[in-house]
């Protein structure tokens, strides 16, 4: 039997294709009271309902908190240096700009008063940078996360780590 970590929790969710009702229920089952959105555009061109007005205005009807951080800490910020040679975002540039710095603080500052869920578009954590850029600097401040996955079941960081993608080659 695993014991959690003392100290705060923050949980991540993708809101994927889900129906906005769905991930309204997907958040209320976790107990979840504040919604932190950190998307870097906060709109969906398939799923209009998690664009950023009717996403807040939902989630506002719910009884939840919606807090938007993108601008702070979304995966592809405006600034071009934060970019490397190949256009992909530098994750690495990112998390020592001040501006994700403040963000991280923002996010921290929250979960004293309330159960908060990052959200970001992708289902799997595994390939979204809340939790290969985000993740990492909430860590590092003792901030035990745990990802809430598209049919309602909960993961650790560690559960993640450990199912890495074994589909790939290994050259060694």
């Amino acid at each position: 039997m695993t014991t959690d970590p003392p100290g705060p929790r923050l949980f991540t969710i993708g809101h994927s294709n889900q129906t906005a009702a769905r991930f309204v229920e997907l958040l209320a089952r976790h107990g979840i009271e504040t919604l932190v959105d950190v998307r870097s555009a906060p709109y969906s061109r398939y799923c209009p309902h998690f664009n950023k007005p009717v996403l807040e205005a939902s989630i506002t009807a719910a009884g939840l908190r919606y807090v938007y951080l993108g601008d702070k800490l979304g995966g592809m910020p405006k600034d071009e240096s934060l970019y490397d040679d190949t256009g992909s975002p530098d994750y690495d540039r990112i998390a020592a700009a001040p501006f994700f710095i403040d963000g991280i603080r923002q996010l921290i500052a929250l979960l004293p008063d309330a159960r908060c869920a990052m959200m970001c578009a992708e289902e799997n954590p595994q390939h979204c940078h809340r939790h290969r850029l985000v993740e990492p600097a909430l860590v590092a401040s003792g901030i035990d996360i745990r990802h809430i996955r598209g049919d309602g079941r909960i993961e650790s960081s560690e559960d993640l780590d450990s199912k890495e993608d074994k589909s790939q080659l290994r050259l060694f």
